[in-house]
């Protein structure tokens, strides 16, 4: 399992409000998610996605992530769809800080599964998708913040 954390200095809707608003991820992260987008049209605001629901993932070789929740502190997919070889649960969460006063633990994680999760432990790729994921929370950080320059990784 991967985990990383970050304190963002604005409410929990604000900082969930950015991460669904996926048109515009690239206008704050230039790195690991290239994009996100439901595959089903008739849901323009990505809030109103259920638990069912499908987007396309372009982390690495695109690939299809089903949501398995959408609340006001958790958005959370599951994927690729690959026959047990390897998926991942990944999961944000957003809540109240208690270490910044009106501000987020923004927390990102992914629990792999299949046959190649020991791969992705963090001795091996595990260690490289984490550093991975805590430059996407600084650049989310930014974006909710204010500032524009983003990391590459």
């Amino acid at each position: 399992m991967i985990f990383t954390t970050i304190e963002i200095n604005a409410p929990p809707s604000k900082v969930r409000s950015v991460l669904l608003d996926f048109p515009n991820l690239r206008t704050y992260h230039t790195g690991l998610f290239k994009g996100i987008t439901p595959l089903d049209p008739s849901y323009p605001d990505p809030s109103a996605l259920a638990p069912g629901n499908t987007l396309l993932l372009e982390i690495g070789p695109p690939f299809t992530g089903t949501i398995t929740q959408n609340t006001p502190d958790c958005f959370e997919w599951k994927g690729p769809p690959n026959y047990g070889i390897l998926s991942g649960k990944h999961t944000f969460t957003f809540e109240e800080s208690e270490v910044t006063p009106g501000g987020t633990t923004l927390g990102q994680s992914e629990e792999f599964a299949g046959v190649l999760f020991w791969a992705m432990s963090p001795w091996l790729m595990g260690r490289i998708l984490k550093t991975a994921y805590e430059g996407f929370n600084e650049d989310l950080k930014r974006g909710v913040e204010g500032t524009t320059e983003g990391a590459k990784l």
